[in-house]
């Protein structure tokens, strides 16, 4: 409900923009490649854990390290700016994203003891042990829409500040996930309990794989972005309408996954590229 509420708000707030008197006039053409970074917590994990699940049996496997992840995904952004008075833009976007998702590491561990020796009050015990891990790494592919009110110093100088906040719609045109197994055998020495050695002696990397099609998902970002824009040249013509765009900004995202509830995740934002101011 709060999320709802704070998004219906700056939707008004868009709204309330674009209504004011005066003309807006079209401002900047933007060009970047960015990249995004995803803080998964357990809501998300799981959430990726339950999709998985019904493809793979983990009957066995050690579901405990499966909580927290991160992921990074590349961004190609167009956007176009529209102003009306100085130190004022209203920024539309179109974004293409491609890249990891979450991810998940699951293990399970069987031994057998092959020998046990004693030896002046203490016991050495040889284990045989063959310990399977499954990793399993989303891979996404977004598209998006966005609007940004953006604050900005002078657009005379050839250094101008500018922050603000936006909101962005998604949908994910494709999302899968593959899964490797690979096992590991190696022999383990115990000395009162306490493993002192192994000597590993077979790996085998891909025993098993596969690829899963995950179902598709929609998100609503709210963001907070900012940046620099520097002029190429106060003389040239051309280049004096150049800008380098350097931008950072952090945000939540909430995501719909057909069939699974909503969860919310964090994520931040870092990016570069090339604007020209009209």
């Amino acid at each position: 409900m709060k999320k709802n509420l704070i998004i219906i708000l700056l939707a008004l707030g868009f709204t309330v923009e674009a209504q004011e008197e005066s003309e807006w006039n079209l401002s900047s053409f933007q060009l970047s490649k960015e990249t995004n970074i995803f803080n998964h917590h357990s809501t998300d994990q799981m959430s990726f854990y339950r999709l998985i699940d019904e493809e793979i049996d983990f009957t066995g496997f050690d579901t405990g390290n499966i909580y927290y992840n991160s992921s990074a995904s590349n961004v190609f952004n167009l956007g176009l700016g529209f102003s009306k008075k100085k130190g004022r833009e209203l920024f539309f976007n179109f974004t293409w994203s491609t890249g990891g998702g979450r991810g998940i590491s699951l293990f399970s561990k069987n031994s057998i003891s092959v020998d046990t020796f004693y030896s002046g009050g203490h016991t050495i015990i040889i284990d045989s042990v063959e310990q399977l891990n499954w990793n399993i790494n989303e891979e996404n592919e977004h598209i998006s829409i966005g609007i940004s009110s953006l604050y900005k110093t002078s657009d005379e100088k050839n250094l101008i500040l500018w922050a603000g906040y936006g909101i962005s719609l998604g949908y994910t045109m494709h999302s899968s996930a593959t899964a490797y197994l690979m096992e590991t055998s190696y022999s383990s020495m115990n000395f009162d309990g306490n493993e002192i050695g192994s000597n590993y002696y077979g790996y085998d990397f891909g025993s098993e794989s596969k690829t899963i099609e995950l179902p598709a998902s929609m998100f609503t970002r709210i963001f907070l972005p900012m940046g620099i824009d520097i002029r190429f040249s106060k003389t040239d013509s051309l280049f004096s309408k150049l800008y380098l765009k350097l931008q950072a900004g952090f945000g939540f995202e909430h995501q719909l996954v057909i069939g699974e509830e909503g969860y919310l995740r964090s994520f931040s934002n870092f990016g570069m590229g090339l604007n020209y101011k009209f």
